[in-house]
């Protein structure tokens, strides 16, 4: 029997969340014209995941990719200083 992640069952209602606040942040720009960018982030690391086990739910076949804190920020900060260059 395989092991179940314990919060699988939260998985549908952090979709739904994003689409919606996805949906509000353009909505926004659309009525008030304010620039929006949408920023997906995923498996982020930094100093306080090293040293630390990683628990694999499954039989391990699934691969991910991750990003270090330090990587997440400069790309945000990148998406910042596009300005309207990112439309």
């Amino acid at each position: 029997m395989q092991a179940r992640h314990p919060r699988v069952h939260e998985r549908g209602l952090r979709q739904v969340d994003v689409a919606i606040d996805e949906f509000v942040a353009l909505a926004y720009w659309k009525e008030r014209k304010l620039a929006t960018v949408v920023a997906r982030l995923f498996n982020t690391v930094g100093p306080r995941s090293l040293g630390r086990t990683l628990t694999v739910f499954g039989d391990g076949t699934p691969t991910r990719c991750f990003w270090h804190v330090g990587d997440v920020v400069q790309a945000l900060v990148d998406l910042m200083l596009l300005g309207d260059s990112a439309y």
